[in-house]
């Protein structure tokens, strides 16, 4: 439990770096992810961890809306708003790592199996309550959290990323970068190359690191 809710924490993080970006003038870009699902979090043999691809990261001044026939992310991960298809914003992705949470905790996928299409329209509905009991099994506050996380309406969750950061720091518990690297040394150890040996980042996809580092040239690229 103590790497999930540290893994959970570092891309909160990152977000809260990420979401908090602005422009040289200082006004704030409202960068929401978008994609923000298991595949899309990485962690070196090192315990470092890090979100990426921000290929469909969207800024406010051209968040465009989306549809059943235009779909952008992963619809097991994403949020009751986006699937509807309405106006997105950071607790979108702060939904986004509860349902991430959820997988990581139960092993199930918080919308159940089925289609891309399927899981679009159940996600619009949000998690159900017989999926929501599974959280029965965790302690009782780490529970708390998940529920809050994955509200259905955007005012009950956290609205920032640090807030729901802070609201894990109390539980990590044994959950620490030398925790997380001894881990995936004795998982993927034999299998994985040292971080040092990957090649360098050709800046077509941006990521955040466990220190908050964002790969700006993509935005740079696209305004």
């Amino acid at each position: 439990m103590g790497t999930i809710l540290h893994v959970a924490h570092e891309v909160l993080q990152g977000l809260a770096y990420a979401h908090g970006r602005t422009d040289d003038s200082g006004k704030a870009l409202a960068i929401v992810h978008r994609d923000v699902s298991p595949g899309n979090v990485v962690v070196s043999l090192d315990g470092d961890v890090k979100l990426i691809d921000f290929g469909i990261v969207k800024a406010h001044a051209r968040l465009s809306r989306t549809n059943l026939g235009n779909v952008k992310g992963n619809p097991a991960f994403m949020s009751p708003e986006q699937a509807r298809g309405g106006s997105v914003d950071a607790r979108s992705d702060l939904f986004s790592v509860g349902l991430v949470m959820y997988y990581a905790f139960t092993g199930r996928l918080p919308y159940g199996g089925g289609s891309s299409a399927e899981a679009i329209l159940r996600a619009a509905n949000g998690v159900r309550p017989e999926a929501l009991e599974r959280l029965r099994a965790l302690p009782a506050a780490v529970g708390r959290v998940l529920h809050k996380a994955l509200a259905l309406d955007p005012k009950e969750r956290f609205q920032t990323a640090a807030a729901f950061a802070a609201a894990i720091e109390p539980h990590l518990g044994l959950g620490s970068p030398a925790a997380t690297a001894t881990l995936m040394q004795a998982l993927f150890g034999g299998e994985v190359r040292p971080s040092g040996d990957i090649a360098p980042d050709d800046g077509r996809d941006g990521h955040i690191g466990r220190r908050g580092h964002v790969d700006d040239r993509q935005h740079r690229d696209r305004r």
